[in-house]
């Protein structure tokens, strides 16, 4: 510790406490130059202290640390821990945390909307204010049940209480509240502004919720969840299995939900759609070991996505006569590409009442569902814009229902119109192999149809950073170990989504068929 100028040994890993000790004199050279240097920068945070230190003045260690603090709370400087990552030191970490990291005291007030209003509201952390929390993870627990981690940041949650869920207008109970120190957990008359706890038996609260004062109600931050881009089938191992798999993965959707689960309604197979292959392997495991649920994937598959290129607009009309009342439903659609990630949206650009008020729902969940499955390979339709502009009606033979058909049609024959294309998940990957296999891999990546962002050297190794599709993933891993001997490794994580080129298209619908 280069403040206090000490030294701290251990003899085993399982040692709770370090020994306190000088330096020892083979490092007191270093970390004294070391010391120097800290100081310096330390004191540019503090006029203070720099005359002092220009003076040369002893400043007390005291002094240091709190402008430490200061500096490191500002963003200004950026203390580093020493230590081998084994359990004893992880006490010398914890103090540094509150030494120097900004408690809830030194963060500005958060700001939130009112869902009534839709104002912009402000709590600040302070157990006088109105209640606001965010659950912001949720987890299964063997003992207590369902445990939602909650961080308050203003008010006060107490157990046996009503709180109101901003997110989705509800009432909720709240349980047990518990302080959570790793393993052990400790109940507690209250959770106040700026703590972090668990609250057992939330029944409707989920992650990226919020809990506030149904009086003065407040929605933080939402989360938002990417979604899914690759799935399988899975199917439980034995009879005892196929009876727990639907609770079971009930759970596994609340606990994650990056995690998304359906029945096939052709072939009745349970599919379970993650973030990646790693993924659903890592939560397969997970459900074997902690959840006593044994099952096994079928081959994964990439969740592609469609879009369009060109802005078109369309006619819908669907016309049935049969004798009795008929049905007459009749719509123009714009269709319009939106910036990749902006998703689906819907405008009503209809005047002088060309189609009655009532309808212009059915020609939305039209559209809606006509989304669900594209023209060109069949995958979901998404960074489209659809205004409904013009139309039609008939005073006894128009029904929602025949709006929702007109609104289905015009939207289909609009993306074929439109120059659909098929978009897919494209991968950030990190490949770090010995500078000898540094060829090999390169060419490795471009047969995956890889875009190399750059490389750099860390820890003996170089890093290559690429982007490379999704679907080209599924056998990287081991072809990579067969081309460094072993030595390399990658890490990947979902990064955008992309046009396929042309090459590649036809091979997905096809897979798709």
């Amino acid at each position: 510790d280069l403040l206090d100028m000490k030294a701290y040994f251990y003899t085993d890993i399982n040692q709770f406490e370090l020994t306190e000790g000088p330096v020892p004199e083979d490092m007191m050279a270093k970390a004294r130059e070391y010391r120097n240097i800290l100081i310096e920068k330390i004191v540019e945070f503090d006029d203070k202290l720099m005359e002092q230190y220009l003076e040369g003045k002893e400043i007390p260690v005291d002094e240091l640390r709190a402008t430490l603090r200061k500096g490191t709370v500002s963003s200004g400087i950026f203390p580093v821990m020493g230590g081998d990552s084994r359990g004893p030191i992880t006490r010398k970490i914890l103090d540094a945390v509150v030494d120097y990291l900004p408690s809830p005291m030194d963060v500005p007030p958060v700001e939130g909307i009112n869902p009534k209003t839709k104002e912009t509201v402000i709590r600040k952390p302070d157990e006088n204010d109105p209640l606001a929390a965010l659950v912001f993870k949720v987890v299964s627990d063997e003992h207590v049940g369902t445990l939602s981690y909650v961080r308050v940041y203003s008010g006060v949650l107490r157990p046996g209480t009503y709180v109101w869920n901003s997110t989705k207008n509800e009432m909720e109970r709240v349980g047990r509240v518990l302080l959570i120190h790793a393993a052990h957990r400790e109940e507690t008359e209250e959770l106040r502004a700026g703590e972090i706890g668990g609250l057992v038996g939330m029944k409707k609260s989920f992650t990226g919720d919020t809990l506030s004062d149904q009086a003065q109600p407040a929605i933080l931050e939402n989360i938002k969840f990417a979604e899914p881009v690759v799935s399988a089938s899975i199917f439980p191992l034995t009879k005892q299995d196929s009876e727990k798999m639907a609770d079971v993965l009930a759970k596994v959707q609340i606990e994650d939900p990056t995690i998304k689960v359906k029945v096939d309604a052709e072939t009745s197979e349970t599919i379970i759609m993650g973030m990646g292959q790693f993924h659903l392997q890592i939560w397969t495991e997970r459900m074997a070991s902690a959840m006593g649920l044994a099952t096994r994937l079928g081959e994964p598959k990439v969740a592609y996505r469609e879009s369009i290129a060109a802005t078109v607009k369309m006619e819908g009309k669907f016309v049935r006569q049969s004798g009795g009342k008929g049905q007459y439903g009749h719509c123009w659609l714009r269709l319009e590409p939106q910036e990749r990630g902006v998703g689906f949206e819907f405008v009503d650009e209809i005047k002088g009442g060309s189609i009655p008020r009532e309808f212009i729902p059915a020609v939305r969940k039209g559209v809606e569902e006509a989304i669900q499955a594209g023209v060109v390979a069949g995958y979901p339709v998404v960074d489209v814009k659809v205004a409904v502009y013009d139309g039609s009606y008939h005073d006894v033979d128009s029904s929602e229902a025949a709006f929702k058909v007109a609104g289905a049609l015009a939207f289909k024959d609009g993306q074929k119109a439109a120059q659909p294309y098929i978009l897919e998940p494209i991968m950030k990957i990190e490949v770090m192999v010995p500078e000898q296999y540094l060829g090999e891999v390169t060419g490795l990546l471009n047969s995956k149809r890889a875009q190399i962002q750059g490389a750099n050297e860390r820890s003996g190794l170089q890093v290559i950073i690429a982007d490379i599709p999704l679907s080209e993933t599924f056998d990287f891993t081991s072809k990579l170990r067969a081309s460094t001997s072993g030595r390399g490794s990658s890490y990947m994580e979902f990064s955008h989504y992309d046009r396929v080129p042309n090459s590649v298209v036809a091979q997905i619908v096809q897979n798709a068929k």
